[in-house]
């Protein structure tokens, strides 16, 4: 998304949360009494309408009247001033005085019944409708991104403005560790380290040749901090234990050396989508192939064990009585009642066409020869009854439906349908075609 865009997005929520605060300091001091007298006016309306039912006919119409009284005074094009603004106050006062309205913690009654209505809005709209989800793995890259770190070329060490802005509306949480000394990268040292909630830390050590071990902080929790290391390293220390193969068997571990000020890390822990989740849409219209989809795991096992979460995010694939079988990255499918396999492609839906692209980040689907199902090319599987078969976008990294079966129909949540954070390029719509050439 581009940096204007961004910023306007970022001037409609400053207006939105502290709109009218910033009217009220913005409106030159002559106007001032004009916007009082109008919110005395709106508060006093909205009081009498909250308890119109205790008021008698009579209380009515006299609050009737001095409602009449403000709207005229506001009508009419004489400037308003502060002596105006305290005598209709004081109209207000004296007129509450004779009313069987609560007067004892009137501002706490306001307060408590703006949380609880509005509590209840977000939870029925939450239960029914929309309810909020973000990515935590990278099992459906490109479509979706969990939490994930990017390489940076500029020096990744900004002011503390610019680093929030760059959270605020990127997510990003960058960091830059450069070596001290010569020495090397102790990695097996990676531990949790002491955070603040949202926050989460991880700490390294880095050991010079010479001198007292240095502490590192990586702003990742540590399963994903391990991501990072295999993800910039992991190659480097495979590479090193191949070819020192009988050291590494006799228990010596390969070591990540840097020369004194190498570039350990440079560039940023970005968070995982967050979307909202479309739960009303199942109740209308079938799941579909190829519609990402998000489901409970209630009784689902990898292992002997139940899958970690309770909720995941992964694109339908295969409906009840479909066969499935992978053959050179793509993925055929013979639906029930039918007697020959086809493509999925971009009749079936347009995410399959991204898929079998292998542009962009997508690399088609692959086998896994540890899963339970499709771990062969060529292997088949039938979808049972009632049920529906999950694939990641990202097969090479995702545990699906390969490894724990399809999900029972009572599991599925429903369609997530718009990503709202960060302000990256998946901001927007879910699952958006591939723009044509």
């Amino acid at each position: 998304m581009s940096l204007p865009i961004v910023i306007l997005l970022d001037l409609l929520l400053i207006y939105f949360f502290f709109g009218s605060d910033l009217v009220e300091w913005l409106t030159p001091p002559k106007k001032r009494p004009r916007r009082e007298f109008k919110a005395l006016l709106k508060g006093f309306r909205a009081l009498v309408h909250r308890n119109r039912d205790l008021l008698s006919e009579h209380q009515l119409a006299a609050t009737a009247n001095l409602l009449g009284d403000g709207a005229n005074r506001l009508a009419a094009n004489d400037a308003i001033t502060a002596e105006d603004v305290k005598k209709y106050s004081g109209k207000i006062d004296a007129m509450m005085a004779t009313l069987p309205v609560p007067q004892n913690f009137q501002r706490m009654r306001n307060w408590v019944e703006t949380i609880v209505v509005s509590a209840g809005v977000a939870f029925a709209i939450r239960s029914l409708l929309l309810s909020p989800f973000s990515i935590p793995t990278g099992s459906m890259q490109p479509t979706l991104y969990g939490i994930h770190y990017v390489a940076m070329d500029a020096p990744a060490a900004p002011g503390s403005l610019k680093r929030a802005f760059d959270y605020l509306n990127y997510s990003q949480r960058q960091f830059r560790l450069v070596a001290p000394a010569d020495g090397s990268l102790d990695y097996e040292s990676l531990r949790p380290a002491k955070s603040y909630p949202l926050f989460p830390n991880s700490e390294l050590e880095y050991r010079p040749a010479v001198g007292a071990p240095v502490t590192w902080r990586l702003p990742a929790n540590l399963t994903d901090a391990q991501k990072t290391l295999l993800e910039l390293y992991g190659d480097t220390l495979r590479n090193a234990a191949r070819d020192n193969f009988p050291a590494y068997m006799a228990g010596v571990r390969p070591q990540l050396r840097f020369k004194k000020d190498d570039v350990v890390f440079n560039g940023a822990m970005e968070s995982g989508d967050h979307l909202f989740v479309n739960r009303l849409s199942l109740a209308f219209t079938p799941p579909r192939r190829g519609q990402v989809m998000v489901f409970m795991t209630n009784g689902l096992n990898y292992n002997g064990q139940p899958l970690s979460g309770d909720y995941y995010i992964k694109r339908l694939v295969g409906l009840p009585g479909d066969t499935l079988k992978i053959i050179d990255r793509a993925l055929w499918v013979k639906p029930a009642g039918e007697a020959d396999f086809h493509k999925l492609d971009a009749e079936d839906h347009p995410g399959f066409a991204k898929i079998n692209s292998k542009a962009n980040g997508y690399k088609g689907y692959a086998n896994i020869l540890s899963s339970s199902y499709l771990r062969f090319e060529g292997e088949e599987f039938t979808v049972p009854a009632e049920h529906y078969f999950m694939l990641g976008d990202n097969t090479e990294n995702s545990l699906d439906s390969r490894f724990w079966g399809a999900v029972p129909r009572e599991n599925l949540v429903g369609r997530p349908c718009f990503v709202w954070w960060p302000f990256s390029k998946h901001f927007g719509f879910v699952d958006r075609p591939m723009p044509q050439p």
